[in-house]
């Protein structure tokens, strides 16, 4: 190794709660939350913020004292009227919302039209299988009794 020490779990925290503060302070000198607020307007883009600061999104909800933090911070700016409240959403929310779930419906829609098809392609496979065992316990039944192939 180089010399480096690998951090441990505790110091990357503090190191992440650290760069957390800083880069609060740092957007409340720039004044620019509204880079960082999520679409919905109700709250601050958690993987935005984790991307920029590089820790895994998941330190949000590993790191308590973190998560702290950005609560407290979301509810001072939900104060100062940077964020709408929780429950308020106005009419791009409810489009963007709308328009999720229309994709998601005809991405259901359209896979439920294919399995239908395999699935009618399949029974027409089985009864097109049964015709030829019938067929088949036909010839086996008339070459056992008679002994000869019926034509």
């Amino acid at each position: 190794m180089n010399g480096e020490k690998k951090q441990s779990a505790q110091d990357r925290k503090a190191q992440i709660l650290a760069d957390f503060l800083s880069w609060t302070d740092m957007r409340e000198a720039e004044g620019d939350w509204e880079k960082y607020i999520y679409k919905t307007g109700d709250k601050l883009n958690r993987s935005e913020i984790a991307k920029e600061l590089c820790f895994a999104r998941s330190a949000w909800t590993s790191n308590k004292e973190l998560q702290n933090n950005l609560i407290e911070l979301e509810d001072r700016l939900r104060k100062e009227g940077k964020l709408r409240l929780a429950k308020e959403k106005d009419a791009n929310s409810f489009k963007a919302e709308s328009a999720r779930k229309d994709r998601s419906l005809g991405q259901s829609q359209s896979r439920i039209k294919a399995l239908e098809q395999q699935n009618a392609a399949l029974i027409a496979e089985r009864d097109d299988l049964k015709r030829r065992v019938d067929r088949l316990e036909f010839l086996e039944h008339h070459m056992t009794t008679n002994g000869r192939v019926p034509y």
